[in-house]
């Protein structure tokens, strides 16, 4: 049987790594801080938080860290929190788990790794630089911070309006390429001050590896809605 992040990596998927740049193995001395630090900063910008939290159950804990591997419906996730204040997120595609779902089951032409929600990709990316600043504040965080997202198994995918507020599409817009990194170094200030910004970046940066040459200020403008909404 596999493992929830094995089955995770078979469809399509969110690889995120956040950590400060200089690395101290024990910069939070006690392990039983871990868990307290994501429950604190743990995101809700919609009806589910990143990282999403299993209070039906204790985390796990490691030598060196803590994490939980989750998987209910569509949501699929796991993810590990050092003491060094490295933190790792990996989920899948909640549009690729829709055969697993009740609340959200496949119509009958269903098939997984086919689409991506244009709406959902500005929503994850903002709430993983959302939460990326909170930790850079905690003292998991330092002056400088990395961030390492990596979308995954995105080839042939097609880009979908899974926004019920906005127009579809009028023309398929869809990919070749495997996978999409977006890497960046910032100051603590900076993330605080640009999240949402960044966010919007790095959209725009994987829309445009669709085809979709999306202007930044639609793409701002869309993330105000859902935030709004949401």
């Amino acid at each position: 049987m596999k493992t929830i992040k094995e089955k995770i990596f078979t469809r399509g998927y969110w690889l995120v790594t956040i950590r400060p740049v200089s690395f101290i193995e024990k910069r939070i001395p006690d392990i039983s801080e871990l868990y307290p630090i994501i429950q604190k900063n743990s995101v809700r910008l919609r009806g589910w938080n990143f990282p999403h939290l299993d209070i039906r159950n204790p985390p796990k804990i490691d030598i060196d860290w803590v994490g939980e591997d989750f998987e209910w419906e569509h949501y699929l996730s796991s993810w590990r929190f050092y003491q060094s204040g490295l933190f790792t997120h990996l989920s899948g595609f909640s549009v690729d788990w829709r055969d697993q779902s009740n609340l959200w089951p496949a119509y009958e032409d269903w098939k997984p790794n086919v689409l991506l929600g244009a709406g959902s990709v500005i929503f994850q990316y903002t709430e993983i630089f959302e939460f990326a600043s909170r930790l850079a504040l905690s003292s998991a965080g330092d002056d400088s911070m990395f961030v390492e997202i990596k979308i995954g198994n995105l080839e042939g995918r097609m880009l979908f309006m899974d926004d019920r507020n906005k127009w579809g599409f009028f023309r398929n817009y869809t990919t070749t390429i495997r996978e999409f990194p977006f890497n960046i170094k910032c100051s603590k200030s900076e993330l605080l001050a640009e999240s949402r910004n960044i966010a919007v970046n790095a959209s725009v940066e994987l829309f445009k590896r669709f085809g979709w040459d999306v202007e930044r200020d639609q793409v701002s403008s869309w993330q105000v809605q859902i935030l709004k909404r949401g």
